[in-house]
């Protein structure tokens, strides 16, 4: 099933698209308001990091999209743009901005940089502040999480994005006047979407197409194209079918 954006239960995971932020996940509801899709900061803002404050998503990444994306639009970079979008998981602490934890990634207005599960940052990207929309795309297929400003792609920004726990989207603020508002795909991306699905499809299929066939039982093949059909990759499955199909691979079934 592709990403709908709308937030209705998907018939393979089990669970939702992300909708909204979690209100019920917000530790620090005194100095970050959450209503809906939008965030902003009220605390004191002291540049401490522990004025920083972040929230994730009502609901994770839908693994069955192999490619997710969102958005992030700045209302306001408030007093210093310590701002942070990106994804994290369940476990992470929501008292520091995106990418300061492990399990966590985010790429930060103030000064550009990209950072994963530490405090220090690598140059990465511009810095952004009022008006920008940040993109950010994490591509399952590969592993690989990389953001938009305005549109325009910036490359691959982290690399090895193998996490055991599902990933959720998030943002972080850090001084006063900061806010945000997200997009979940409720309205339309600045991105299209389907053309970063449709390349990372055809990068699966190049792959399965490269790696010499093995000797499959007809159960295996079965449990094979089950698996790419219910995570969204008809195209794969049916690639998968026709090249051990040309292979001679005995009785390979129906077509998918």
């Amino acid at each position: 099933m592709v990403n709908s954006g709308d937030g209705r239960t998907d018939s393979v995971s089990g669970h939702g698209r992300p909708t909204t932020w979690n209100t019920n996940d917000n530790v620090k509801a005194d100095i970050l308001q959450v209503s809906g899709c939008r965030v902003r900061y009220t605390g004191p803002g002291t540049r401490r990091e522990s004025d920083a404050a972040a929230v994730r998503a009502n609901l994770p990444v839908p693994v069955e999209d192999g490619v997710y994306y969102f958005e992030v639009k700045v209302i306001n970079q408030g007093r210093n743009g310590y701002i942070g979008v990106g994804l994290c998981t369940a476990s992470v602490n929501l008292g520091r901005l995106p990418g300061w934890e492990r399990e966590s990634y985010g790429y930060h207005g103030d000064d550009g940089q990209s950072f994963q599960g530490s405090g220090k940052g690598c140059a990465y990207g511009p810095s952004y502040g009022t008006g920008a929309v940040v993109g950010c795309c994490y591509d399952m297929t590969v592993g690989c999480i990389s953001y938009f400003l305005n549109g325009e792609a910036l490359g691959v920004a982290f690399e090895g994005v193998w996490e055991a726990g599902l990933l959720f989207p998030s943002v972080g603020l850090n001084t006063p006047g900061e806010e945000v508002q997200a997009n979940f795909g409720t309205t339309p991306f600045m991105v299209d979407v389907a053309a970063l699905r449709a390349c990372a499809r055809s990068r699966v299929q190049q792959r399965i197409a490269a790696t010499a066939v093995p000797n499959l039982t007809s159960t295996a093949l079965t449990l094979i194209l089950d698996h790419l059909l219910s995570n969204g990759y008809p195209e794969t499955a049916k690639a998968v079918w026709l090249e051990l199909a040309a292979a001679g691979q005995g009785r390979v079934g129906p077509p998918p």
